[in-house]
C-alpha cells in the first residue's frame, strides 16, 4: 500500500512538473506546438520560434513578426505596413501604394495608425483596405452579420420594463400599431419601432440579448481570418470582416489571446477570429493592457 502511495505521488509531481513546463513553454508561431523555454527550434515542425529581438524595446519577437505586442511597435522596417511591400531604409513612402513610413491620421476619429484600417473606427485608410472592404460586403452573410450587430448594439441600451403597468401599457401601444398598419394597409415591416426588445421585462430582454449574440458568433465563425503567408493580408482581411459598432475582441491563433483586434497581435498571419466580448470575456482582452 505504501508503495502504491509512493508511486502515485510520483507520478503527481511529474504531472506537476509537466503542466508547469507547458505553461511556462514557448508556442511555435508557426504550428501552435507548445516547445520547452528557450527552445530556438519548434520539435514539432522545425520552425524557428524567435527571429530576434524588439528594435524599440528589447523584447523576444516570434519569427515571422512584424508588430511587437510589448512596446506596440512595428518592426519590419523593410516592408509596408499598409501593403507589405518591400521598402529600403531611404523610403518615406512606399514605392508600391505611396502609405508615409510614419503612418496615416484616420479621417474620421483622428487616431494615428500604422495598417490599413482605422485601429478604432474601422476605416479603410488606403486603396487596398476599401478594395477589401467593397469584396466583403459582397459577400452574401455580410449585411445580414452587419444587421444583427445592429440589432444587438441597439438591444444593449434598452431599459427594461419593470412592473406589470408598464408592462400592459406597451402591449396596448402594440395592438394600438397594429390596428393603424390595418388601417393604412401598410406591413409592419414598413412603420415600426425600430428597438428590438423594446417593452420586454429583464429576463426576456437578457435572453433575447443571449441569442443575438449566439447569431452574431455563428456568422463570425464562418468568416474566421485562415492563415496567410503575410500579417498585411490577414489584418486587411479581418477587419473588412468586423461588423460595426459592435463590441468585438479579435482572438488569434499564435496564443490564442483575445486582442481589440488583429493588429494587437504579433503573428496575424496565423489566422484568428471575432469574437463577442459579453461582458466576462472583455478582461481577456490583452493586448491594451
Amino acid at each position: 500500500m505504501d508503495l502504491y502511495k509512493e508511486k502515485q505521488k510520483t507520478q503527481d509531481i511529474q504531472h506537476e512538473q509537466e503542466r508547469q513546463a507547458v505553461s511556462a513553454g514557448i508556442r511555435c508561431p508557426h504550428c501552435g506546438e507548445i516547445n520547452e523555454p528557450g527552445a530556438l527550434f519548434c520539435e514539432n515542425c522545425g520552425s524557428a520560434i524567435e527571429s530576434g529581438k524588439c528594435p524599440s524595446c528589447g523584447s523576444p519577437l516570434p519569427a515571422g513578426a512584424d508588430f511587437c505586442e510589448k512596446c506596440k511597435s512595428y518592426v519590419a522596417k523593410d516592408k509596408c505596413s499598409f501593403c507589405g511591400a518591400q521598402m529600403s531604409a531611404d523610403d518615406a513612402f512606399c514605392p508600391e501604394c505611396g502609405a508615409p513610413r510614419q503612418g496615416i491620421v484616420c479621417p474620421v476619429c483622428h487616431t494615428h495608425n500604422m495598417f490599413s484600417f482605422c485601429s478604432v473606427c474601422g476605416t479603410p485608410l488606403t486603396e487596398m483596405a476599401s478594395r477589401q472592404l467593397v469584396l466583403a460586403q459582397q459577400e452574401p452573410h455580410y449585411a445580414q452579420m452587419n444587421q444583427i450587430a445592429s440589432d444587438l448594439r441597439k438591444l444593449l441600451h434598452v431599459i427594461p420594463v419593470t412592473t406589470p403597468g408598464q408592462m400592459e401599457k406597451e402591449k396596448r401601444n402594440e395592438e394600438l400599431r397594429e390596428r393603424i398598419l390595418d388601417l393604412l394597409n401598410q406591413k409592419p415591416s414598413l412603420i415600426h419601432n425600430d428597438v428590438p426588445g423594446f417593452g420586454l421585462d429583464k429576463l426576456a430582454l437578457k435572453d433575447l440579448i443571449a441569442r443575438k449574440r449566439k447569431e452574431l458568433q455563428d456568422i463570425l465563425e464562418e468568416t474566421k481570418t485562415q492563415p496567410q503567408a503575410s500579417p498585411v493580408v490577414a489584418r486587411n482581411y479581418a477587419m473588412a470582416h468586423r461588423p460595426i459598432g459592435s463590441s468585438l475582441g479579435w482572438k488569434c491563433n499564435f496564443k490564442h489571446a483575445i486582442h481589440t483586434g488583429p493588429f494587437g497581435c504579433a503573428c496575424p498571419q496565423m489566422g484568428g477570429k471575432w469574437v463577442v466580448l459579453d461582458g466576462l470575456t472583455e478582461t481577456q482582452v490583452l493586448d491594451d493592457k
